[in-house]
């Protein structure tokens, strides 16, 4: 469509073509986040990984969400990225104790 629109001038590849089904989706909360310069600087950080497909950070929820290949890249490599970034990840609550 976007071909047909501008007379063949601009085109849009796919950035990954894998199949939608092999995606897997990564949350990541992260604490700092809470201005549209920090949830930039955390997007660029992990979009240009490879694998990685799609990404979207909500810094009003603290919450980076990344749809990846499985087989280029791993929830490992995204905090990698964002630690290099200085991006604070949140620490999981700590489950109860068994009773």
């Amino acid at each position: 469509m976007l071909r047909n629109a501008t007379r063949h001038t601009i085109g849009v590849a796919p950035r990954i073509a894998t199949r939608k089904d092999k995606f897997a989706r990564i949350d990541i909360a992260v604490v700092g986040c809470d201005c549209p310069a920090c949830g930039l600087a955390a997007y660029e950080s992990i979009f240009n990984i490879a694998g990685v497909a799609a990404a979207t950070v909500d810094f009003k929820d603290g919450r980076i969400v990344a749809l990846v290949d499985a087989e280029q890249t791993n929830r490992a490599a995204l905090e990698a990225a964002l630690k290099k970034r200085g991006v604070e990840m949140k620490i999981p609550d700590a489950a109860p104790p068994a009773r």
